[in-house]
Protein backbone atom coordinates (compact mmCIF):
# COMPACT_ATOMS: atom_id res chain seq x y z
CA UNK A 1 0.00 0.00 0.00
CA UNK A 2 1.54 3.04 -0.88
CA UNK A 3 0.21 6.99 0.12
CA UNK A 4 -0.83 7.50 -3.90
CA UNK A 5 -2.32 5.58 -5.83
CA UNK A 6 -1.29 2.70 -8.38
CA UNK A 7 -2.00 4.32 -11.41
CA UNK A 8 -0.92 1.82 -13.75
CA UNK A 9 -3.54 -0.75 -12.02
CA UNK A 10 -6.38 1.51 -11.72
CA UNK A 11 -8.17 0.31 -14.87
CA UNK A 12 -10.53 2.61 -17.44
CA UNK A 13 -13.30 0.72 -15.23
CA UNK A 14 -12.38 1.35 -12.35
CA UNK A 15 -12.34 4.88 -13.08
CA UNK A 16 -16.06 4.90 -14.60
CA UNK A 17 -16.89 3.02 -11.55
CA UNK A 18 -15.46 5.87 -9.24
CA UNK A 19 -17.31 8.68 -11.44
CA UNK A 20 -20.42 6.69 -11.42
CA UNK A 21 -20.63 6.31 -7.56
CA UNK A 22 -19.38 9.98 -6.68
CA UNK A 23 -21.20 12.50 -5.50
CA UNK A 24 -19.80 15.01 -7.61
CA UNK A 25 -19.64 19.17 -7.17
CA UNK A 26 -22.28 20.77 -9.52
CA UNK A 27 -19.39 21.88 -11.75
CA UNK A 28 -17.96 18.40 -12.71
CA UNK A 29 -21.14 16.84 -12.46
CA UNK A 30 -21.61 16.69 -16.97
CA UNK A 31 -18.85 14.24 -16.54
CA UNK A 32 -21.27 11.83 -16.30
CA UNK A 33 -23.43 12.37 -19.56
CA UNK A 34 -22.00 9.84 -21.99
CA UNK A 35 -19.12 8.44 -19.58
CA UNK A 36 -19.45 4.92 -20.75
CA UNK A 37 -19.09 5.87 -24.53
CA UNK A 38 -16.56 8.17 -24.19
CA UNK A 39 -14.35 6.02 -21.68
CA UNK A 40 -14.66 3.04 -24.53
CA UNK A 41 -13.60 6.01 -26.90
CA UNK A 42 -10.21 6.24 -25.03
CA UNK A 43 -10.14 2.50 -24.42
CA UNK A 44 -9.64 1.82 -27.85
CA UNK A 45 -6.94 4.28 -28.07
CA UNK A 46 -5.10 2.37 -26.04
CA UNK A 47 -5.71 4.33 -22.79
CA UNK A 48 -6.27 1.41 -20.36
CA UNK A 49 -5.72 3.18 -16.98
CA UNK A 50 -5.64 6.38 -14.94
CA UNK A 51 -1.45 6.73 -15.57
CA UNK A 52 -1.92 6.47 -18.93
CA UNK A 53 -5.15 9.15 -19.27
CA UNK A 54 -2.86 11.59 -16.91
CA UNK A 55 -0.38 11.64 -19.44
CA UNK A 56 -2.79 13.25 -21.97
CA UNK A 57 -3.84 15.58 -19.15
CA UNK A 58 0.10 17.30 -18.87
CA UNK A 59 0.12 19.19 -21.51
CA UNK A 60 -3.54 21.18 -22.11
CA UNK A 61 -2.52 21.88 -26.12
CA UNK A 62 -1.95 18.66 -26.42
CA UNK A 63 -5.20 17.30 -24.80
CA UNK A 64 -7.13 19.44 -26.65
CA UNK A 65 -5.75 18.21 -29.98
CA UNK A 66 -6.57 14.27 -28.77
CA UNK A 67 -10.28 15.39 -27.88
CA UNK A 68 -10.64 16.57 -31.21
CA UNK A 69 -8.81 13.25 -32.65
CA UNK A 70 -11.00 11.02 -30.73
CA UNK A 71 -14.50 12.94 -30.97
CA UNK A 72 -14.21 13.67 -27.33
CA UNK A 73 -15.39 17.33 -26.82
CA UNK A 74 -12.79 19.52 -25.47
CA UNK A 75 -14.79 21.13 -22.44
CA UNK A 76 -15.49 17.38 -21.32
CA UNK A 77 -12.18 16.68 -21.14
CA UNK A 78 -11.13 19.72 -19.21
CA UNK A 79 -13.94 18.46 -16.50
CA UNK A 80 -12.57 14.93 -16.53
CA UNK A 81 -9.22 16.01 -15.89
CA UNK A 82 -10.29 18.12 -12.81
CA UNK A 83 -12.25 15.61 -11.29
CA UNK A 84 -9.56 12.86 -11.93
CA UNK A 85 -6.72 15.38 -10.85
CA UNK A 86 -8.49 15.63 -7.50
CA UNK A 87 -7.87 12.26 -6.58
CA UNK A 88 -4.35 12.42 -6.83
CA UNK A 89 -3.45 13.11 -2.70
CA UNK A 90 -1.79 16.56 -1.85
CA UNK A 91 2.00 16.22 -0.55
CA UNK A 92 1.86 17.76 2.57
CA UNK A 93 4.98 19.22 4.73
CA UNK A 94 5.09 17.77 7.94
CA UNK A 95 5.78 20.64 9.75
CA UNK A 96 1.91 21.93 8.30
CA UNK A 97 0.66 19.35 10.75
CA UNK A 98 0.11 22.12 13.74
CA UNK A 99 -0.24 19.91 16.47
CA UNK A 100 3.13 18.01 15.62
CA UNK A 101 6.11 19.88 18.03
CA UNK A 102 8.80 21.39 16.29
CA UNK A 103 11.10 18.69 18.18
CA UNK A 104 9.61 16.19 16.17
CA UNK A 105 9.46 17.62 12.97
CA UNK A 106 12.86 18.70 13.06
CA UNK A 107 14.36 14.97 13.79
CA UNK A 108 12.25 13.64 11.29
CA UNK A 109 13.36 16.13 8.79
CA UNK A 110 17.15 14.60 9.97
CA UNK A 111 16.04 11.47 8.46
CA UNK A 112 15.21 13.26 5.31
CA UNK A 113 11.16 12.44 5.90
CA UNK A 114 9.56 16.08 5.35
CA UNK A 115 6.27 15.01 3.77
CA UNK A 116 3.32 12.79 5.07
CA UNK A 117 3.82 10.41 1.76
CA UNK A 118 7.35 9.85 2.89
CA UNK A 119 6.61 8.88 6.88
CA UNK A 120 3.68 6.73 5.04
CA UNK A 121 5.32 5.04 2.39
CA UNK A 122 8.77 3.88 4.57
CA UNK A 123 6.17 3.12 7.58
CA UNK A 124 4.92 -0.18 4.87
CA UNK A 125 8.57 -1.52 5.03
CA UNK A 126 9.89 -3.04 8.12
CA UNK A 127 13.27 -2.48 8.53
CA UNK A 128 12.40 1.41 7.58
CA UNK A 129 9.54 1.26 10.05
CA UNK A 130 11.45 -0.13 13.02
CA UNK A 131 14.27 2.56 11.92
CA UNK A 132 11.89 5.30 12.63
CA UNK A 133 10.52 3.85 15.84
CA UNK A 134 14.48 3.25 16.94
CA UNK A 135 14.63 6.79 16.74
CA UNK A 136 11.46 7.77 18.56
CA UNK A 137 11.69 5.24 21.24
CA UNK A 138 10.92 8.50 23.60
CA UNK A 139 8.33 10.31 21.28
CA UNK A 140 6.12 7.31 20.05
CA UNK A 141 2.70 9.22 21.08
CA UNK A 142 3.36 11.62 18.50
CA UNK A 143 4.68 9.78 15.95
CA UNK A 144 2.15 7.54 15.77
CA UNK A 145 0.19 10.66 15.63
CA UNK A 146 2.18 12.01 12.17
CA UNK A 147 1.20 8.62 10.68
CA UNK A 148 -2.37 8.20 11.20
CA UNK A 149 -2.75 11.81 10.17
CA UNK A 150 -0.76 11.23 6.39
CA UNK A 151 -2.92 7.94 6.30
CA UNK A 152 -5.89 10.43 6.46
CA UNK A 153 -4.35 13.01 4.22
CA UNK A 154 -4.89 10.25 1.36
CA UNK A 155 -8.15 11.04 1.50
CA UNK A 156 -9.78 13.62 -1.00
CA UNK A 157 -11.05 16.58 0.98
CA UNK A 158 -9.02 16.20 3.75
CA UNK A 159 -6.78 19.22 4.92
CA UNK A 160 -4.61 18.67 7.84
CA UNK A 161 -6.89 20.98 10.00
CA UNK A 162 -9.98 18.24 8.57
CA UNK A 163 -7.77 15.24 9.96
CA UNK A 164 -7.07 16.77 13.37
CA UNK A 165 -10.97 16.83 13.86
CA UNK A 166 -10.99 13.57 12.38
CA UNK A 167 -8.27 11.72 15.19
CA UNK A 168 -9.79 13.60 17.86
CA UNK A 169 -13.29 11.87 17.10
CA UNK A 170 -11.62 8.74 17.16
CA UNK A 171 -11.49 8.25 12.99
CA UNK A 172 -7.46 6.83 12.65
CA UNK A 173 -7.85 5.61 9.48
CA UNK A 174 -9.81 5.68 6.18
CA UNK A 175 -11.15 2.62 6.64
CA UNK A 176 -13.31 3.70 10.13
CA UNK A 177 -14.74 7.05 8.02
CA UNK A 178 -15.38 5.04 5.45
CA UNK A 179 -17.75 2.68 8.08
CA UNK A 180 -19.05 5.74 9.20
CA UNK A 181 -22.84 6.82 10.06
CA UNK A 182 -22.96 10.36 8.19
CA UNK A 183 -25.17 12.02 10.62
CA UNK A 184 -23.41 11.66 13.52
CA UNK A 185 -19.98 11.72 12.25
CA UNK A 186 -21.79 15.45 10.94
CA UNK A 187 -22.52 16.46 14.40
CA UNK A 188 -19.61 15.57 16.24
CA UNK A 189 -17.74 17.43 13.91
CA UNK A 190 -19.33 20.58 14.07
CA UNK A 191 -19.37 20.14 17.39
CA UNK A 192 -15.95 19.94 17.80
CA UNK A 193 -15.11 22.55 15.68
CA UNK A 194 -17.31 25.09 17.42
CA UNK A 195 -15.69 24.10 20.63
CA UNK A 196 -12.23 24.60 19.55
CA UNK A 197 -12.37 26.78 16.83
CA UNK A 198 -10.43 25.09 14.36
CA UNK A 199 -11.80 26.86 11.61
CA UNK A 200 -14.45 29.26 11.16
CA UNK A 201 -17.42 28.26 8.85
CA UNK A 202 -19.06 25.45 8.35
CA UNK A 203 -18.64 21.62 6.58
CA UNK A 204 -22.43 20.90 5.36
CA UNK A 205 -23.38 17.14 5.78
CA UNK A 206 -23.18 16.73 2.07
CA UNK A 207 -19.45 17.51 2.30
CA UNK A 208 -19.07 15.12 5.27
CA UNK A 209 -20.92 12.23 3.14
CA UNK A 210 -18.48 12.87 0.31
CA UNK A 211 -15.19 12.62 2.16
CA UNK A 212 -16.57 9.43 3.68
CA UNK A 213 -17.23 7.96 0.29
CA UNK A 214 -13.90 9.08 -0.83
CA UNK A 215 -12.52 7.09 2.27
CA UNK A 216 -14.28 3.69 0.70
CA UNK A 217 -12.30 4.67 -2.33
CA UNK A 218 -9.01 5.08 -0.55
CA UNK A 219 -9.79 2.53 1.61
CA UNK A 220 -10.37 -0.33 -1.22
CA UNK A 221 -7.15 0.45 -3.07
Amino acid sequence: MKYCLNEVDYTIEKIVHRIKNTDLIPSIEPIKNNLEQNMNILKNKGIDNLAELRKIFKNKNKMADFAKEVGIDGNYMILLRREIEGWIPKIIKIKELKTISKNTVEMLEKMDINTVDKIFNLWQIKNEEEKILKEFKNELNELETVFKMSDLSRIRWVSPVVAQILLELGYDNPKKISEANVEKLYKDFDKLNIEKRYFKGKIGLRDINRVISEAKFVSEN
